[in-house]
């Protein structure tokens, strides 16, 4: 059988795989040896080509003369060259690709003949010739989903040996499916993506990567697949092309063929002397780069400067030409190829009006094209669409408006501002008719800064910036994202969370909302999984951010009951990321490092317990209701702490004297803490703090170790002294170290005007609490030295529930935001001889929220009723809303 490619006669005669092996493996050797200092780079990649172009026919020859059919007719199959083999640009060490195109699938004869092939490319080129070799197998039927790798490399093929009818029909079939927009944006954001790996789009660089640095061979190679692709033509009819158009001039075109050609060789040339596939341009090889090509030193410059002097001028002269030829490929007018739209100069524009008028989806089409490729809208096609939209008559197809909504929302990119597209064209109502209302409904709540519509879209939009942020402080939600399996479930909960607060006749938002939830999830055509999550997210999306803020998270029963409510981790990652998301949305100032340090608390005991539950199949009853060996939880403590010089008495009495909840969820370097000021206290008798701040933080923790009260009302003393320093109060955490004389421990978590404490205030906040806890100052003396006025505290609601946890009542209080009111409030829990062992505050808008765990002075529960007690003491105001009309809001 007659081979495309002349094959020496040498090559000819051998017939064993291994004798083939050798052949190639030396005729490399003498190709790319260092010694040819007078071989530039086009040459040797031509011969490189040459020698795999003919071993590959030879051993066609060879597997066909091994199938008898082939003696009566060629096969119908094709072999293929792709990548830089296919552009016969093979350097020396690079790899070879090789693609199999069959006429047919199911054909033993074609079958029979490829893999005699695989076997002879692996026996010759891997084992004998030490090369890599990159095969592939082709069908037609593959052709509508390729992936973009794939399809620059058959951009680029090339007919080796085979039936040339079969390659130029497959070759134009690959054209056909070749979506012109789809490959120049893919090609654009994939160089771009490769560039910042490789350290921006910067030529200036010490050691350059010839073949992916900015103005490499990669950026010349995109000047000529932007040429292929727009214009249908062949590589060698690439630039002459760009001339035609206009994109280039003469001088650029000869310009940049003239710095492609020096890249070649210089990359040939690095091959040849390190002897393997080395492209990056290290300095050390640098001198014999220059050397090899023959530069000599100058009176003002060694060799190696003006060689690299050369290197950076042409690099530069290709980077600006790839800079220049994408614009203008992508700015030119592409047909998008639905809805009769076309993209120019990046602007989404209809160019066929009959054909607009026939796609019932015509604006989600829009819409996605935009999203996928970052395009615009043209002035003239926000009126087109404007006009379509009022001509639109009755139901639009819903169905088929559903599907394109779905990639909308599936896409890794551009979600967020495709839903504002659609709703600020009011096109979004065609799904979704619920969230129009939406836009205009204020929320009743000073604390949100936008509408409700607005909101949940800038919810979404948050999730986007979320899903790709570069901020380690993010980096926990971040990774809770990647986890998320039905990203599109996440973004429209968050679109859609507050839908419910249309409706305030039918209760609570969530419920409500999550009901229509169910509605919109049919009507998008959802299956059930989908469904759930999304009903789930809706009706729970304020539960995180309640608990991560009002509840003791250190108690096992909190999470225990959180996860009852959340019963896989799927669902939490989502939870997750959707309340960061909604907190943020709301306006500034409402997010701070306290919340999230709540939040991420609450996630990782949560993730833990279900991990557990999950994976380990252990039982709800085994993770939460199990009851550690204390004794050697002690003696682990007690060898754990003897590293930090203790007393070993002192710290026997420590892990003894204090309560279980504190030896099992302190950390050990607190614990050391505390002892240390425990120590303190008693070699001074007076209380003693300490601050901590982490980095980043808005916020600081504070420890404060004193002598107990034998009344209820320490805590009261503490907050009285901080609201008196102007300081805000988010939560607290109060220990007793039983023994003859108790000490108490009780950590705060504070700020000042929005700030960790300054070395300055932190000073005050101890010299004033030390004075107060030993009597020298009295509260009343000190509101009055600072300007604190004496008021009556009023609440809108107190609720004690005694089934929350298995040791405390939970005491919830909701009253008017005002200086002062916590202390009010622990005062006046503390005057009804209630203990308050942790609490918990939230503020929103102008109302607060805290939460407190409390027992009686015997450490017991505070009965139900008791509830009536607090009223006498702290008297209740209905709390009323801004009203419009006579309409009342929930």
């Amino acid at each position: 059988m007659l081979a495309a490619t002349q094959i020496p006669l040498e090559l000819q005669v051998l017939t064993e795989l291994k004798e083939i092996g050798r052949y190639v493996r030396e005729r490399r050797e003498v190709i790319n040896s260092s010694d040819r200092t007078n071989s530039f780079g086009p040459v040797i990649l031509e011969q490189n080509t040459d020698l795999i172009d003919q071993t590959l026919c030879h051993l066609f020859n060879l597997a066909c003369a091994r199938v008898p059919e082939c003696h009566a007719a060629p096969p119908e199959l094709a072999i293929v060259a792709t990548g830089g083999y296919g552009r016969r640009e093979l350097a020396p060490f690079s790899d070879i690709d090789v693609t199999f195109i069959p006429a047919r699938e199911e054909d033993d004869v074609l079958n029979a003949i490829i893999k005699d092939m695989f076997q002879a490319l692996m026996d010759v080129f891997m084992y004998g010739a030490g090369m890599k070799v990159g095969y592939a197998y082709r069908l037609f039927s593959d052709l509508g989903q390729l992936d973009h790798q794939t399809q620059t490399a058959l951009l680029d093929m090339r007919l080796v040996v085979g039936d040339e009818i079969l390659f130029s029909v497959f070759q134009q079939a690959y054209r056909d499916h070749c979506l012109v927009l789809d490959f120049l944006h893919t090609k654009h954001v994939e160089r771009l993506a490769l560039l910042n790996r490789k350290g921006g789009d910067n030529v200036y660089v010490v050691e350059p990567d010839i073949k992916e640095s900015a103005g490499g061979l990669r950026d010349a190679q995109c000047v000529e697949w932007y040429a292929e692709v727009l214009f249908g033509c062949s590589r060698h009819d690439a630039i002459p092309k760009l001339v035609e158009r206009g994109i280039l001039s003469a001088l650029d075109a000869s310009e940049f063929q003239q710095a492609y050609e020096f890249l070649f060789t210089v990359r040939t040339a690095l091959h040849c002397l390190s002897q393997e596939a080395r492209d990056v341009l290290s300095t050390e090889r640098q001198e014999a780069v220059a050397l090899h090509l023959q530069y000599a030193d100058t009176a003002e410059k060694p060799a190696v400067e003006v060689f690299m002097s050369d290197y950076y001028m042409r690099t530069a002269l290709i980077q600006r030409t790839t800079r220049k030829v994408g614009r203008r490929c992508l700015d030119s007018l592409l047909d998008l190829g639905v809805g009769g739209l076309a993209s120019e100069n990046r602007a989404i524009t209809i160019v066929d009006y009959e054909a607009a008028e026939k796609d019932d989806a015509m604006p989600f089409h829009a819409v996605e094209l935009a999203q996928a490729y970052e395009l615009h809208y043209s002035e003239q096609f926000i009126e087109d669409e404007a006009a379509f939209i009022r001509a639109t008559t009755g139901s639009p197809n819903v169905a088929l408006c559903a599907r394109v909504f779905n990639r909308i929302l599936q896409a890794p990119h551009g979600v967020a501002k495709a839903l504002r597209d659609l709703a600020d064209s009011n096109c979004i109502d065609w799904l979704i008719p619920e969230f129009g209302p939406l836009r205009t409904l204020i929320p009743y709540d000073p604390s949100h800064d936008y509408t409700v519509g607005e909101h949940s879209l800038i919810v979404v939009e948050y999730l986007e910036e979320l899903r790709h942020s570069l901020d380690v402080r993010n980096a926990e939600y971040q990774r809770a994202w990647n986890d998320v399996t039905s990203p599109e479930v996440l973004y429209l909960a968050g679109l859609i969370h507050d839908i419910g607060k249309q409706w305030p006749q039918k209760g609570a938002h969530a419920d409500s909302g999550a009901e229509v939830a169910l509605t919109i999830a049919k009507r998008l055509g959802w299956d059930g999984d989908r469904t759930a999550k999304l009903e789930f997210l809706v009706r729970n999306h304020l539960v995180m951010a309640e608990i991560s803020r009002l509840r003791d998270l250190s108690l096992d029963e909190t999470i225990r009951e959180f996860t009852r409510i959340v019963t896989d981790t799927d669902l939490l990652n989502m939870l997750y990321c959707l309340t960061w998301a909604d907190t943020h949305a709301v306006g500034s100032g409402i997010w701070t490092e306290m919340k999230s340090k709540f939040l991420g608390e609450l996630f990782g005991r949560a993730q833990q317990a279900l991990t557990a539950m999950s994976e380990e199949g252990a039982s709800e009853e085994q993770v939460f209701n199990y009851v550690p060996d204390l004794a050697k939880h002690r003696e682990r403590l007690n060898r754990q702490l003897s590293h930090h010089n203790l007393p070993q008495e002192a710290i026997h009495e420590h892990t003894v004297r204090m309560p279980a909840q504190y030896l099992l969820n302190t950390p050990l370097e607190e614990m050391y803490l505390h002892m240390a000021m425990i120590n303190r206290l008693r070699a001074t008798g007076l209380p003693t703090v300490d601050f901590k701040t982490e980095f980043g933080a808005d916020y600081s923790e504070m420890a404060v170790v004193t002598y107990d009260d034998p009344a209820p009302g320490l805590l009261a003393k503490i907050v009285g002294v901080l609201y008196a320093l102007d300081l805000n109060i988010h939560g607290s955490q109060v220990f007793t170290r039983e023994s003859s004389v108790s000490i108490a421990i009780d950590t705060l978590w504070v700020d000042y005007r929005g700030k960790p404490l300054s070395t300055q205030k932190r000073a005050e906040v101890q010299e004033t609490l030390r004075n107060v806890l030993t009597r020298r100052l009295y509260l009343p003396a000190l509101f009055e030295k600072r300007r604190k006025p004496s008021k009556q505290q009023v609440i809108h609601r107190a609720v004690l529930d005694s089934t929350s946890s298995d040791r405390y009542s939970l005491l919830e209080v909701r009253a008017p935001d005002e200086p002062g009111v916590l202390y009010r409030l622990t005062s006046a829990i503390s005057g009804l001889k209630w203990n308050i062992h942790s609490a918990r505050v939230s503020v929103w808008g102008s109302r607060v929220r805290a939460a407190f765990y409390v027992t009686d002075v015997g450490g017991g529960k505070i009965p139900d009723g008791d509830i009536e007690r607090l009223y006498g003491v702290l008297p209740r105001e209905e709390f009323t809303r801004r009203k419009i009309g006579q309409m009342p809001r929930v």
